[in-house]
């Protein structure tokens, strides 16, 4: 997961960052199956002050759950603004035998003092 193949990773420049997705080894060769979605959101009411996830602080990540038949893994980002800060969790449910996985996004909006 984070889909470029895996041989073009160390080449990554910033100009590049669209070109990830997901990409799928199938014991032969690299497949890549699906194009990344420009993540963010916009804090304001004026709609062009988008926050991208490369300026969200990366707090932590865990795996929530390990077992032979699921992986659930999470983590933690923080995006300050204005007085605000948003408290961001991200978690991923892969499942044996399934060819998709669940992604959840969880936003929490808080006023700094």
């Amino acid at each position: 997961m984070g889909g470029e193949h895996p041989h073009n990773l160390k080449n990554e420049i910033p100009d590049a960052l669209n070109d990830t997705g997901i990409a799928y080894f199938d014991g032969n060769r690299w497949y890549h199956i699906w194009y990344s979605a420009n993540e963010g959101f916009a804090a304001r009411a004026d709609f062009s002050f988008r926050i991208p996830p490369s300026l969200w602080e990366f707090q932590c990540n865990k795996i929530l759950k390990d077992t032979s038949n699921e992986l659930i893994i999470k983590s933690a980002h923080i995006v300050r603004f204005d007085n605000y800060k948003m408290n961001i969790d991200k978690y991923a449910i892969f499942k044996a035998g399934e060819p998709y996985f669940i992604l959840i996004i969880r936003f929490k909006n808080t006023k700094m003092i």
